[in-house]
């Protein structure tokens, strides 16, 4: 992804850090975490470089394109690492999930899985989007997100439809 994300311009975090520049403020950007194939470090690795790296409290946006750097790996782990540090990121308004060209890998062939915990665990998130694959499930939210149905640019499972419908969301 290039250009802006919920109004933020998009920065590669670990190509930020790596160049030596000066980082934009934490706020002012969203923030994309990318691997790929043959990145040296796995996903915990950069994730933990993100959060050490920036400001997390003041984090408003992250993009998380290809989670994988060796062999695909499905987004369970990724997301779950994403989850558990939600006291780290209290701003957070907005998550894109999935964000892969197709050289990295087909949107189809993307293994997602149940971000209901993603949900409740972030109450402030205005909205969120997926790039759809396959394994995605989502169930009613109790605490957390928009209840606005993902928006996708290869479309999401009708499933997903009734969950969001259900979903109790802060007025």
């Amino acid at each position: 992804m290039s250009g802006t994300f919920h109004g933020l311009p998009v920065h590669n975090v670990l190509t930020c850090l790596e160049s030596g520049h000066r980082l934009p403020s934490a706020e002012a950007a969203a923030w994309r975490i990318s691997l790929g194939y043959g990145h040296k470090e796995g996903f915990a690795q950069a994730w933990q470089r993100f959060l050490d790296g920036v400001d997390p409290s003041r984090v408003r946006a992250l993009v998380l394109g290809p989670w994988w750097s060796g062999e695909y790996d499905g987004l369970a782990g990724p997301l779950a690492a994403i989850t558990a540090s939600a006291a780290r990121l209290p701003a957070l308004e907005a998550l894109f999930l999935g964000d892969a060209e197709s050289e990295d890998c087909e949107i189809s062939w993307l293994q997602m899985c149940d971000i209901t915990p993603a949900l409740d665990a972030f109450p402030g998130w205005s909205g969120w989007w997926c790039a759809a694959g396959t394994g995605w499930s989502c169930g009613p939210s109790g605490t957390g997100g928009s209840g606005r149905s993902p928006s996708s640019p290869a479309g999401c499972p009708p499933r997903w439809c009734a969950p969001s419908a259900r979903a109790t969301c802060p007025p």
